[in-house]
């Protein structure tokens, strides 16, 4: 692996790890769907400026247009519902929910593009998962009703990120990653502006804070681009499992984040909970190698 390999990889466990706490911030003094969409405004502009200094083409054949409004469709769905939730639920949790992404991603692929069923150990994964939503609900219900919504908000976030990745995946074409990245924010951007125009915002831009104008363009050139190009170099260049660890890793990072940086308080029934949410994960990713002695197929 070479430097720049591992430099990129590095790079989207930075993101990935920083974007909850991102949109947290992003998001203080200002309507949460006015922050994304200003997001999606300042990322769109930036890659169209990148895609025409590199004089990169961006492919319009029928299956490229499919790629890319699955791409949007997921982009939008995705960011609405976590923008929302995030006003409820710890930045660090909003990792630890993303992390499940690999799992629902899976049952989605069986189902969609006819990837091969889970094994006896990705389904163990699946439900040492769900026990360990469960015990975060069993903890945070009596304490929070509108924690427990805005959990059901990025789970629905997560659910759109899964479907538009499966979706994406059965319309691939040989388009260059800055082609599908424009794309896709080209699709999604009228969807943003026209949710962002329903909200009523009489806030005054020049008193928002710095801390929430610097994580809106944090997000939206490195989140946004940095961080999906760096993800798609990593895919073509590092085993599957080597990527499948990022998304165990993230949330502890995140979690880290959100206690000391955001004040972020967990109970211990919290902590059990996400403990065997990443224990699901960590089973995903590797179990079939370990339990059964071979190589993961699905």
């Amino acid at each position: 692996m070479n430097n720049l390999t591992k430099l990129a990889y590095l790079v989207v466990i930075a993101v990935w790890s920083t974007t909850p706490l991102a949109i947290k911030w992003s998001s203080v003094g200002i309507h949460p769907l006015w922050g994304s969409a200003i997001r999606i405004l300042i990322a769109t502009v930036c890659i169209l400026l990148i895609i025409r200094v590199w004089r990169q083409p961006i492919p319009l054949h029928l299956t490229a247009l499919k790629n890319y409004l699955a791409g949007g469709l997921g982009l939008f769905g995705g960011l609405i519902f976590v923008y929302t939730g995030a006003a409820f639920v710890p930045s660090g949790l909003i990792s630890v929910l993303y992390g499940l992404s690999p799992i629902l991603s899976g049952v989605l692929a069986y189902y969609l593009i006819d990837d091969p069923p889970f094994s006896v150990s990705k389904w163990l994964a699946l439900v040492f998962s769900v026990m360990g939503l469960a015990v975060i609900f069993s903890d945070d219900i009596q304490l929070s009703e509108k924690l427990i919504f805005g959990v059901v908000l990025v789970l629905i976030s997560v659910l759109f990120f899964c479907l538009s990745a499966v979706l994406i995946k059965r319309y691939q074409h040989d388009g260059h990653p800055l082609a599908q990245t424009t794309g896709s924010l080209l699709v999604c951007l009228p969807l943003f502006l026209i949710s962002a125009s329903t909200v009523a915002d009489d806030v005054n831009y020049s008193d928002i804070q710095m801390t929430t104008k610097l994580s809106i363009i944090y997000l939206a050139i490195v989140g946004s681009i940095i961080g999906m190009l760096c993800y798609y170099y990593v895919l073509n260049k590092m085993s599957p499992s080597s990527v499948a660890l990022i998304t165990v890793i993230t949330p502890v990072i995140a979690l880290f984040l959100g206690v000391n940086f955001n004040g972020e308080v967990f109970s211990s029934w919290s902590y059990a909970g996400v403990f065997m949410i990443l224990v699901g994960l960590a089973v995903f990713n590797w179990g079939d190698r370990y339990i059964t002695g071979r190589a993961p197929t699905g």
